[in-house]
């Protein structure tokens, strides 16, 4: 059954659903197999964010796991001086990195072989020389407040101290775990689970957040991270993407051809080469999250996890066994074949490494919902699972909005909030449109407007997740009628036709369909 709605909110769904297919084949998904659909015609505005103000949140986005220097194989292994300090054009392409971003907050994430010898002080990079002001809260220091310019405008963003070992990864510690070495005790299934559920306490002592990292690795399994007691867990990471390109088809790096030139048919904007990316995903962290939600509150989010150390081997120099074969190749290569001659990091043809703090920065990033415009509001609602995680690569989405609401009542559940069943809850959810605001837009209006969006929403409970209603368009507001308990969430996909003018001879791109939102859930009990 398909509704044709105006912009404004007018119907709801019936009951049903259909089982949720693992990406990245469910992306074939037909309106026909759902309970039913909506087509929402397009806007170019949306009442979102002003409906989130008016509820009294503050809409903020960052990025959560990243690696400065502190890290042991950050910045291409050499994040670090002999004397201890970090290196100066890496902490440089950091910081000019995050100011580009124009991000609000950075959780960073360094492994602990280092990080647990300095204090807090340094590892938030804080440098009082450039206009850097410490923050503090009720364990230590909540953050630093680093200071951007671009010689005409002032602004600041808030990075804060974390680590990442053994698939643990506390945000936003405020000192040092009480017992530094419990950084060291992993998250996955056959470590100590006595002493990882000590470290997710003393983690809360340090006024930091327990997520767990890297959830597609076979290791960790949703029982564990339900045993942890963990706040959240990584539904993405970019460093892990890479891998799994490589891995499973080593011959796919040849799509980053175009990438690597300047020359007809080159990209304008290269950031764009995450589209060749993220379709090649791994579907194990959102399946173990769904088997997780079935059972207890948990956060999702989406990890940059950043190095600057994405480097290959010299596969085609003469030497190599390859080399025959490289040079067969290098009439339909030559700007790959040229640089796997010597190897190092990926250049884009921007004069960019493809793994730049500045390009990863802007491709991903979680949107939360806090109560104030402050950092210890920030860490609540990522706790709280107050937040949703977008491919912004795709175009900052602007207006995106999910909550419950009693219709008689009128009471209000967030995401993160739980629910009483009753037929009168109903779920509302906001389909985004594409940002003018974007920083790096080169769009119109007129092309914003041409991106294809859909959304699927999905119940998870014992019998697994399935979707009950999608809505197709972008600005509009549709109601969903709640038929259960469960945890309910939303996956936002699109048709991103307003980046094909800046892909250049890769335009098809801009017509595949891509996995841009997911939010956390809310809550239904009995």
């Amino acid at each position: 059954m398909t509704r044709h709605l105006p912009s404004t909110p007018l119907s709801h769904c019936s009951t049903g659903g259909s089982p949720r297919l693992p990406l990245p084949g469910r992306l074939a998904i037909g309106l026909a197999t759902v309970c039913c659909a909506w087509s929402i015609a397009a806007s170019s505005t949306t009442l979102a964010d002003s409906v989130v103000e008016e509820r009294g949140w503050v809409p903020m986005h960052g990025v959560m796991h990243a690696h400065t220097p502190y890290s042991h194989d950050a910045c291409d292994d050499n994040g670090l001086s002999e004397d201890g300090t970090p290196n100066p054009e890496c902490l440089a392409d950091l910081r000019a990195g995050a100011c580009a971003s124009r991000h609000q907050f950075i959780f960073f994430t360094d492994h602990p072989s280092y990080m647990r010898d300095y204090p807090i002080e340094s590892l938030v990079l804080y440098d009082p020389a450039q206009g850097d002001r410490l923050l503090y809260g009720d364990a230590g220091i909540l953050a630093n407040e680093l200071t951007c310019s671009d010689g005409t405008e002032t602004w600041h963003i808030w990075i804060t101290n974390g680590a990442e070992g053994g698939h643990n990864m506390p945000i936003g510690l405020e000192a040092h775990l009480a017992d530094p070495d419990l950084y060291s005790v992993g998250f996955a299934d056959d470590d100590d689970l006595a002493a990882g559920q000590e470290e997710v306490e003393q983690i809360h002592g340090a006024g930091g957040v327990a997520l767990l990292a890297h959830a597609e690795a076979a290791e960790v399994s949703a029982a564990r991270m339900v045993e942890l007691g963990i706040d959240g867990v990584e539904l993405y990471n970019a460093h892990a993407n890479f891998e799994y390109v490589l891995t499973h088809n080593p011959f796919q790096i040849l799509d980053l051809e175009t990438w690597m030139g300047t020359g007809p048919g080159s990209p304008t904007d290269y950031d764009l080469v995450a589209l060749v990316m993220i379709p090649y995903i791994s579907a194990a962290p959102i399946e173990k999250w769904d088997e997780t939600l079935a059972q207890t509150r948990m956060t999702g989010v989406i990890g940059t996890d950043v190095h600057q150390n994405v480097v290959l081997d010299p596969y085609c120099e003469p030497s190599s066994p390859l080399a025959v074969l490289c040079q067969r190749l290098k009439a339909f290569f030559p700007n790959m074949i040229t640089y796997l001659e010597t190897g190092g990091p990926i250049p884009m043809g921007d004069g960019e490494r493809l793994d730049s703090y500045r390009r990863m920065f802007r491709w991903f990033s979680n949107h939360v919902l806090a109560s104030t415009r402050d950092l210890a509001a920030v860490k609540e609602a990522v706790a709280a699972g107050r937040m949703f995680a977008a491919y912004d690569i795709l175009g900052l989405p602007d207006g995106f909005d999910l909550f419950a609401r009693n219709e008689v009542t009128g009471a209000l559940f967030e995401m993160g909030d739980e629910a009483k069943y009753t037929p009168d809850l109903k779920l509302w959810v906001t389909l985004p449109v594409v940002s003018m605001a974007d920083p790096y837009a080169t769009w119109t209006a007129e092309q914003a407007a041409q991106a294809a969006v859909r959304a699927e929403v999905i119940r998870i409970d014992a019998s697994g997740a399935n979707v009950i209603a999608t809505a197709v368009g972008s600005g509009g507001r549709v109601a969903v009628q709640v038929p259960g308990t469960g945890a309910y969430r939303v996956e936002v996909y699109i048709q991103p036709r307003h980046l094909i003018p800046a892909l250049g001879g890769e335009r098809a791109l801009g017509l595949e369909e891509y996995l841009w939102i997911w939010s956390n859930p809310v809550y239904v009990a009995r």
